[in-house]
């Protein structure tokens, strides 16, 4: 994975809280990381809304309680994010 998994839990934690609904390629990484990560978010209560196929995710996802709290809290990481979602927008072009 090209983030840490702290930053990672940071990004999408904050990405539902906002009402997107990022994918794996949002932050570089597989998609087999990307639902084994979403599916330890939701099992540790993180987030909430999502029902697993064995072809996609579906649901609305949102953050819990702990959740928001846990974004609350690294708000540090927001400048990070915001500079590395940045450089990959600005790379695309």
């Amino acid at each position: 994975m090209g983030f840490s998994r702290r930053k990672l839990r940071y990004s999408i934690i904050k990405e539902f809280d906002k009402g997107e609904r990022p994918t794996h390629e949002t932050f570089g990484v597989n998609q087999e990381d990307y639902v084994k990560f979403l599916r330890e978010l939701q099992d540790d209560g993180y987030i909430t809304g999502i029902t697993f196929t064995k072809t996609s995710l579906l649901g609305r996802p949102r953050p819990t309680p702990l959740g928001e709290k846990y974004v609350d809290e690294n708000s540090p990481l927001a400048r990070s994010y915001r500079t590395a979602k940045e450089l990959r927008d600005w790379i695309r072009l």
